[in-house]
């Protein structure tokens, strides 16, 4: 895309590969996005609990319960690998708020 765009992908991201999501806006772009934590993927329960606030065995539960249905989440993002990844193409965070932040 060339000329300047919003994009907003909302519950996007964790159904396709984490590289898909490069190319999607132009140089002066907004980009609206919601991503999965790739704690969300780790088998560490205390990991997942004090990362994202949420009992492993229920994100277990949940993943499972996607992928069942046919909509498995299949990529995840840590907050500084995807601000580096937005490096890459010259975008910044300006705003990264996790689930848990927002209690």
């Amino acid at each position: 895309m060339g000329a300047k765009t919003v994009v907003l992908m909302e519950g996007v991201s964790q159904y396709i590969p984490n590289e898909s999501s490069s190319g999607l806006v132009g140089e002066g772009s907004v980009l609206g996005i919601t991503y999965a934590n790739e704690v969300c993927f780790y088998d560490d329960p205390e990991k997942v609990k004090q990362d994202i606030g949420i009992k492993h065995a229920d994100m277990v539960k949940m993943l499972r319960l996607v992928e069942k249905v046919g909509e498995p989440w299949i990529a995840g993002w840590s907050p500084t690998s995807f601000q580096d990844f937005l490096k890459d193409f010259s975008f910044a965070v300006t705003d990264d708020v996790s689930v848990s932040d927002r209690k």
